[in-house]
């Protein structure tokens, strides 16, 4: 296939994820207007993420074989085995050892590991997110630990790195909005879709500009 449909497939599973976030916005503003009587659950849209998340690693495994066939080395590297001290080799000599293990370790190491990174950057969030939901709850509306869940799973590795620090941002901008407008509190969840759709949207630029591409995987 031609480049520009390996990254047109690419970045379907980027739309997805737009679409994930855009409405989740929705719901948490309907949610935000009917508090007593609708609170989502961000379920399908967590599910949708990971997909899309899974999709797009799957692509970008295939893409990189299908380069790595043009040319002798690659062809060489499709078919090379690991072999030990590699730790890929000593978790399962079975798999790795074997013929075309060098490329199923850089494809779990290179493309599937992010998606488990953000998995787990994005339940430790949560976790926190429960604990302060506990220590003061006015600060949380029904179901927003669930939407931070959400959005920094959408902000995903290494986005949740500039994620965090958007949040604390946009909490100040948002609260700072709200107050002009009268009102007293301000909830994380606006702050936090904010967050995400500037850390979907810029990572890649701010990791360029600021040369974090060391944390991509």
């Amino acid at each position: 296939m031609s480049q520009f449909v390996w990254q047109l497939l690419w970045q379907l599973p980027l739309v997805v994820i737009w679409v994930m976030l855009i409405w989740a916005a929705y719901l948490y503003w309907k949610s935000y207007k009917e508090e007593e009587h609708f609170q989502p659950t961000y379920r399908a849209h967590v599910v949708a993420v990971i997909g899309a998340l899974i999709v797009r690693s799957l692509i970008l495994i295939y893409w990189q074989r299908s380069i790595w066939q043009e040319n002798a080395l690659g062809r060489r590297l499709l078919t090379e085995p690991l072999s030990d001290p590699n730790p890929f080799y000593q978790l399962s000599p079975a798999i790795f050892g074997r013929e075309g293990g060098y490329f199923v370790a850089f494809a779990l190491s290179r493309f599937l590991l992010a998606v488990v990174v953000s998995l787990a950057v994005s339940f430790v969030f949560y976790v926190i997110l429960k604990v302060l939901e506990k220590k003061n709850s006015r600060f949380f509306m029904p179901g927003e630990t669930r939407l931070g869940f959400l959005c920094a799973l959408i902000s995903g590795w290494p986005g949740f790195v500039f994620f965090l620090p958007a949040v604390f941002v946009s909490v100040v901008v948002v609260s700072s909005v709200r107050m002009m407008l009268g009102h007293q509190f301000t909830t994380l969840g606006y702050p936090m879709l904010l967050a995400s759709a500037i850390a979907l949207g810029a990572s890649s630029v701010l990791q360029n500009y600021l040369g974090l591409w060391v944390l991509k995987l």
